[in-house]
């Protein structure tokens, strides 16, 4: 281990070629990270506007810096609230944790 490690940002390059590789592989699964979040925000982009083609939800958007928007279930997913309860309450009966499942879907 380096003396520099702890000072040696994402953005900057290692100095020693003699120091273990601690910074590249946190560069590694950070940038794995980001881009994870960046799918992340895609599908739950993608199922908002699905949900809102459905009439499930409303979006309002705010004109402010930073930019903001709100969903809020419309009468239509107000309706479908027991039925979500109602399967999670089958869930938890059943315990389906993905150490314990035996199908894959």
């Amino acid at each position: 281990m380096c003396a520099r490690e702890s000072h040696v940002g994402f953005g900057e390059q290692m100095e020693a070629n003699n120091c273990i590789g601690f910074e590249r592989s946190d560069l590694k699964i950070w940038r794995n990270r980001r881009k994870d979040f960046r799918n992340f925000k895609k599908v739950l982009s993608n199922q908002l506007r699905e949900m809102e083609e459905d009439d499930l939800v409303t979006r309002q958007e705010f004109k402010e810096l930073p930019p903001r928007v709100e969903y809020t279930l419309t009468k239509k997913g107000l309706a479908l609230l027991p039925v979500l309860n109602l399967l999670e309450e089958w869930e938890k009966e059943f315990d389906f944790s993905e150490k314990k499942a035996d199908v894959i879907v």
